[in-house]
């Protein structure tokens, strides 16, 4: 029996931190979780701590149990909640938008990871996203298109191991900042910037979630080429500042949206904080990934400064 009460306990920690950690009310899980411990420890005929006032009727003591605790450990209950609730509240949700996998169709896979990895390093939480879209695939061995269609959201499952959702499906509300990695898909698949330059237009869950988060002024990070879908989406209302590195043609196109161009250095970023906009390089200057990783994790920790 003593074993077994063990491997429930066991069961209830995993259980319970699995909850808060995906941010479910920290009271409200630690009071069910105690309450549902204690009645299977009753069940169990495990004795409950000795009462002042028993009532000899297990379901009623139970309860009586419950009124002691509360009355002369309502401290340190509180402090725990404090405690394991503060540190839930810190795990901040960063949304990753996700446009397939692989740099001539999708996501530039080294930028996404890198980003996804500095994301977790600095104690914030992923969340990956993409459009439930088609794209145009692209032979990654010989760089050409090969009419064939695939779909966006299942392609960038891949970077994200399956744990990814439709961005239509997420508001500003669920998210703290969210992260656009380069790749020609955030400029053929998340906008068609590629095609259409100053004139291009952005995909439409993009648009409204990139604009609600700029309304609710929270931190927005683009990363390689995917300045370009901020451009279009904000640069005429906004103007905010934005990156792409030293291409010319490129800094142009953004400048015709409304948007400013900032050069800047491979290892760097620029922080328009007016607006909470960070952007960065990367593969638009990098020549190795070690460079590339350089701007975007001090991209990410700007980001994550920028939350309020």
């Amino acid at each position: 029996m003593q074993v077994a009460g063990t491997i429930l306990s066991l069961l209830f920690i995993v259980v319970v931190a699995f909850l808060l950690y995906k941010k479910y009310n920290a009271q409200a899980v630690l009071l069910f979780s105690g309450l549902v411990m204690m009645a299977f420890a009753l069940i169990m005929g495990f004795k409950l701590p000795g009462l002042k006032d028993p009532t000899n009727i297990k379901f009623f003591d139970l309860f009586e149990l419950i009124k002691e605790s509360l009355s002369s450990k309502g401290a340190d209950v509180g402090l725990m909640i404090m405690t394991i609730g503060g540190y839930v509240a810190y795990m901040k949700k960063i949304g990753v938008i996700l446009s397939g996998c692989g740099v001539r169709d999708g996501s530039e896979i080294h930028e996404a990871v890198l980003a996804l990895l500095a994301i977790d390093r600095y104690g914030a939480k992923a969340v990956c996203l993409a459009p439930d879209m088609e794209l145009n695939e692209v032979n990654h061995l010989l760089m050409e298109e090969t009419g064939a269609k695939r779909n966006v959201l299942v392609e960038a499952a891949r970077i994200a191991r399956g744990e990814i959702s439709d961005v239509k499906d997420v508001s500003a509300s669920e998210l703290d900042a969210i992260v656009l990695p380069g790749g020609f898909g955030a400029a053929k698949n998340l906008c068609n910037f590629a095609s259409q330059g100053a004139q291009g237009s952005v995909q439409p869950d993009v648009l409204r979630l990139v604009r609600e988060m700029a309304a609710a002024k929270k931190p927005i990070c683009a990363i390689c080429i995917a300045p370009t879908v901020l451009a279009l989406a904000l640069g005429q209302d906004l103007s905010p500042q934005l990156t792409i590195g030293t291409d010319q043609g490129t800094a142009q196109a953004i400048a015709a949206t409304g948007s400013r161009h900032v050069e800047c250095a491979v290892n760097d970023c620029v922080i328009d904080r007016d607006h909470r906009i960070v952007s960065t390089p990367a593969y638009m200057l990098a020549g190795r990934i070690s460079e590339a990783a350089d701007g975007i994790e001090k991209a990410i920790k700007a980001t994550l400064d920028l939350i309020r």
